[in-house]
């Protein structure tokens, strides 16, 4: 919920659609659910009849010392050995019920998980760009744990309180039409001061969760951009930035819900009293004029429980707090994933290099573009080169290329197919990305080189490590191709990772290569080593170069200059030194810097 949003109250057909959100995921394990809602509703019904067993018992009692012969039923120890067995029975069924419980909360709650994953993953690039990954964990995680609440809280603990509330009024009204009007009267008061508590407390729940989720969020930007925060000192500065929205924000929005909660609960706990005082007052009146035994009194007592109604008012609370968590996952969760296998698909197999920008422009939002009327046509096995200053567009047609966009008009083609008909595996595994930032998973050196080629033999992966000169300093680790690189490959140098990568990129064997300057952040030394291997690893591909020093592009058979979104230069290098346009000011600059 945005500032300044209104704050609803979650009606009837929110918490409906919530319960149905849930039940379809426990409808995954539909049998044990089954069996499971057979075993509470069994077990509901025996707890509503033990009150009223009790009461028989002490009743059978007194018969039974007033007279000889009594029958069978009335006999205390009939009724004593029918109460063992009901007992018996429902302690049994508990059990039946926490083993097939367990298993099916816990299923269900790591299916939602695992579902989850998976769909972040098959999310579009601009998804990930514009959330935060600490809030959108922190909103899964809330939603998965809600699922589970709602199971054991609201269905599978509140279902045997709704039937045996249901049973016990049944029995009461049977025993004393009176006692059941003042347990409907006092249930009803009850349920009228919890519900008029309503709007406020969706209020506070919403405002609660949006600073709770700020903070999350916070918390996981540091943790994830640690390096900085230590090269800036600012470890104190974002420590009270999180405790001033925990402290601050959170926790005093978190005490008003609880406050009124426990407000609630207190009004509950005198409506309670004052109901039992007064069908107690009746019930001694009707003993003492021999209207009513000692037994129906206690029956009557044990039946006219608030614990099902205070349970099923509490339960409101928690279920609107689950289905609000429900609600914010579920956004991400209808979130519609990339296209993988469009219709009409024309191409699956590997590309051949051939690329084409048919008068393509690109904007990611309504307004300015940043891609302007593009259009160009590359060879398989050319080398191209894209120049320009910052914010030319230069990353956007990488994007555009992988087809993590799409033109917004004109058309992006491979092999004379647009990418919009082309499975975007099929665009994907046959592109290497040599990024200038390199990403590495906190596994072994060995794992991260066949990352995406996992059928890729050992004497391959070590082939491929070869050709990017990676042998040289992975040999001098203790565990060598078993060292672990750390959180984002933070235990190697920069020189190590661009390594690595390149070595996925010769493993990989694709038939288009990007290369995002790999050389830019080196020094010399290590930056002659990738020269070597990056020139060795373009060979025979068709090659786009996203330039930063110009010193790097020489050999490109085409170097494109970009200004303003728009091209507008296109040679090799010494043509364009010797136009003294855009590309030559740019040479210059860099030149004069050097």
């Amino acid at each position: 919920m945005e500032p300044g949003e209104v704050n609803k109250t979650l009606g009837f057909r929110e918490i409906l659609r919530g319960l149905r959100t849930v039940i379809s995921y426990a409808e995954e394990q539909k049998k044990d659910f089954d069996r499971l809602l057979a075993i509470t509703i069994a077990l509901a019904v025996l707890s509503a009849f033990t009150p009223y067993i009790w009461g028989l018992f002490v009743d059978s009692i007194t018969f039974f010392v007033e007279h000889e012969n009594v029958s069978v039923f009335k006999n205390p120890f009939f009724v004593l050995g029918l109460w063992f067995v009901v007992l018996s029975t429902i302690h049994t069924l508990e059990w039946l019920k926490s083993l097939k419980a367990k298993k099916v909360e816990e299923t269900i709650r790591h299916t939602y998980r695992i579902k989850a994953h998976r769909h972040l993953l098959l999310l579009p690039i601009s998804f990930h760009v514009h959330n935060k990954a600490g809030e959108v964990a922190e909103k899964l995680s809330r939603a998965s744990n809600s699922i589970y609440d709602i199971l054991t809280q609201t269905i599978l603990d509140n279902l045997p309180n709704i039937i045996t509330l249901l049973v016990m009024l049944v029995i009461v009204f049977s025993m004393n039409p009176l006692f059941g009007v003042i347990a409907v009267v006092g249930f009803s008061i009850s349920a009228i001061i919890s519900f008029r508590n309503l709007k406020f407390m969706a209020s506070a729940q919403r405002e609660m969760q949006k600073y709770f989720k700020e903070a999350y969020g916070k918390m996981a930007d540091n943790i994830s951009n640690f390096r900085i925060v230590k090269d800036f000192s600012t470890e104190e500065f974002e420590h009270k930035n999180v405790f001033d929205k925990f402290m601050h924000l959170a926790l005093p929005n978190w005490q008003k819900f609880f406050n009124k909660g426990r407000n609630n609960s207190f009004a509950q706990s005198w409506v309670s009293t004052l109901t039992r005082i007064i069908i107690i007052s009746l019930s001694l009146y009707e003993i003492l004029h021999s209207e009513m035994t000692v037994g129906q009194l206690i029956a009557i007592n044990g039946l006219i429980s608030f614990g099902p109604i205070t349970t099923l008012i509490n339960t409101r609370y928690r279920l609107q707090n689950s289905i609000i968590a429900i609600e914010d996952a579920e956004e991400i969760l209808s979130t519609p994933t990339e296209i993988y296998n469009p219709r009409n698909t024309s191409h699956t197999k590997q590309l051949t290099g051939a690329v084409e920008f048919n008068n393509v422009s690109f904007s990611y939002e309504a307004g300015e573009p940043i891609i302007k009327n593009l259009s160009f046509k590359v060879r398989p096995g050319e080398a191209i080169a894209f120049v320009g200053e910052s914010g030319v567009g230069k990353s956007t047609l990488v994007d555009l290329l992988l087809a993590y966009y799409f033109p917004t008009e004109g058309s992006v083609i491979y092999d004379d197919v647009e990418t919009t008909k082309i499975p975007l595996k099929t665009i994907r595994q046959s592109i290497g990305v040599v990024p200038q930032e390199i990403t590495l998973f906190n596994d072994t050196v060995f794992n991260n080189i066949r990352y995406g080629s996992f059928n890729a033999s050992q004497d391959e992966v070590m082939k491929a490590a070869k050709k990017a000169h990676c042998t040289e300093f992975v040999e001098k680790f203790s565990l060598k191709w078993d060292q672990l690189v750390g959180e984002r490959g933070t235990k190697l140098s920069v020189g190590q990772k661009q390594r690595i990568a390149i070595a996925r990129a010769f493993l990989k064997d694709p038939s288009i290569l990007i290369l995002d300057e790999p050389t830019s952040a080196l020094d010399a030394k290590s930056e002659k080593i990738i020269t070597k291997s990056v020139e060795l690893l373009l060979k025979g591909r068709t090659t786009f170069i996203v330039a930063h020093r110009l010193s790097t592009i020489r050999k490109a058979d085409r170097i494109m200059v970009f200004k303003k979104g728009r091209l507008v230069e296109e040679g090799n290098h010494e043509g364009l030194v010797k136009k003294d346009g855009e590309y030559a000011k740019l040479y210059k600059l860099q030149n004069q810097a050097v």
